[in-house]
């Protein structure tokens, strides 16, 4: 039983390391299928978490060493992807910074005074 979560939690790990690898992140929906996926994967973190903890076997082990191992490579992708999107965020708001600087503010060129003494 514990195996079989074991390995299913392998096989999301997989998948959640492809669609790191393919995913266009932005994409509102690639965004919410890596919160699927995730979701998923901490369900079954969950039920083995419920489970008798009895002392680990080899095979269970060598399928937790390989979980680890795609989930270093899935955190490397999105600590990149999330690189890239602060970097337009700071272009972008520099571009706007600029676009204010150069942009000269609107001169009022008719008008009224009203004289409030009396």
């Amino acid at each position: 039983m514990r195996r079989d979560l074991y390995q299913e939690l392998l096989i999301v790990s997989e998948e959640l390391l492809q669609h790191c690898r393919e995913a266009n992140w932005e994409q509102d929906e690639a965004q919410k299928q890596l919160l699927e996926i995730i979701d998923r994967r901490q369900k079954i973190i969950d039920q083995i978490a419920e489970l008798n903890q009895a002392p680990l076997t080899d095979d269970e082990q060598e399928i937790i060493k390989q979980i680890l191992i795609l989930d270093q490579e899935s955190a490397r992708l999105t600590e990149a992807a999330k690189v890239g999107f602060v970097q337009k965020i700071n272009k972008v708001q520099k571009g706007k910074r600029t676009t204010k600087a150069y942009s000269p503010d609107t001169v009022q060129t008719e008008g009224y005074f009203i004289d409030q003494k009396k």
